[in-house]
């Protein structure tokens, strides 16, 4: 599995979801995970959060989100709490599917049995009521800064923190406002709805357990990538895989050129599926073309291939259109060395294969 991040807002706390995506990897004993990160412009989300300008919020995200999809990304996620004001409407138009930072704190902070929390997060993310909405339906109660520690709040976390620069007077600051409210309200814990907070207030900072938003994200995040159970079926922008089983066949579609990495990964994928289920045949569906880079056709005759010829799979077939003259020798030259491992087949339909 590949997962898409859309970061940048802000860099910093980005570069947190990177080392700890990889470190929960590590520690559960995977190996390294996929990870694209399509990193936007905060400045340019802040001035639309400012004038409330959710369309164009809408528009950037959303556009990021296909760019992760072309980078071949299964799953993605928003790493700030921000942008998920309006998660509703970003998740209707989203090409992938999304792991919410805001259902996961909720779900996090109703197993713990908190009844009542304090929320600090941007001026933005604390005037929307978003963590209020969505604790209330486990029947916990937020309380929401007044107007001027809001304004307090917000200044802390921009520009310094933001950018990463924790400074002691700051951080002194944000504890006592929020001690304020804690004693004034029996807070049982406080809500670190800013991926950025955490860089800055630590467990232990405060009087009550804090709720460090940016791990629980990330500790979901990497848990759907431990948690991968076996797929028969891979999908990207250039290729689809996937096992037959009342076929005992294994179908690979080209879409269109693909090089490298998007060339190998789809035919190796075929190939462990030979190695997992009883393949007998090998359908290659080129109707959308068929051509390959010198360093791929080495790679799929000197490895590729041998591999295959090991698994139960005895026969290839190749699902073509016409055949054009500037691939016919490509054609003739896979066709030769398929031959040499299976019996292979040409049709120009589906159903005949």
């Amino acid at each position: 599995m590949k997962f898409g991040i859309i970061g940048g807002i802000g860099p910093v706390s980005t570069v947190d979801y990177y080392n700890g995506i990889i470190a929960n990897c590590l520690n559960a004993g995977k190996s390294y995970p996929e990870l694209v990160i399509n990193s936007i412009d905060m400045n340019r989300m802040c001035s639309y959060f400012e004038k409330e300008d959710y369309n164009n919020v809408l528009s950037v995200i959303v556009s990021a989100l296909y760019n992760l999809k072309e980078a071949g990304a299964d799953y993605a996620a928003i790493a700030s709490n921000t942008p998920h004001i309006i998660f509703d409407e970003i998740k209707k138009y989203s090409p992938l599917p999304l792991v919410s930072i805001v259902e996961q704190t909720c779900k996090y902070i109703a197993d713990k049995g908190y009844k009542k929390v304090l929320f600090l997060g941007t001026a933005f993310t604390m005037k929307s009521g978003l963590y209020a909405k969505s604790l209330k339906k486990f029947g916990i109660a937020t309380i929401i800064p007044r107007p001027d520690d809001i304004e307090t709040i917000h200044g802390l976390i921009f520009p310094n923190l933001e950018n990463g620069i924790v400074i002691a007077e700051d951080k002194a600051k944000m504890i006592a406002v929020s001690e304020k409210y804690i004693k004034e309200f029996n807070i049982e814990a406080v809500i670190l709805g800013c991926t950025e907070i955490p860089l800055m207030i630590k467990e232990g900072d405060m009087s009550v357990p804090v709720i460090n938003t940016t791990q629980i994200h990330i500790d979901a995040i990497s848990a759907l990538l431990t948690n991968e159970k076996d797929s028969t079926e891979f999908d990207s922008v250039y290729c689809n895989v996937k096992y037959l089983e009342n076929k005992n066949a294994v179908l690979l579609t080209w879409k269109k050129f693909a090089c490298f990495e998007n060339y190998r990964k789809p035919t190796s994928f075929a190939l462990e599926l030979m190695k997992k289920y009883p393949v007998s045949s090998f359908i290659i569906d080129a109707r959308n073309g068929f051509e390959d880079e010198k360093a791929d056709v080495e790679w799929g005759f000197s490895w590729l291939l041998p591999e295959m010829s090991r698994t139960d799979c005895k026969t290839v077939t190749f699902v073509m259109n016409e055949v054009q003259d500037d691939i016919e020798e490509e054609m003739d030259m896979w066709t030769a060395e398929f031959s040499k491992y299976f019996k292979v087949v040409k049709t120009d339909n589906f159903k005949e294969a």
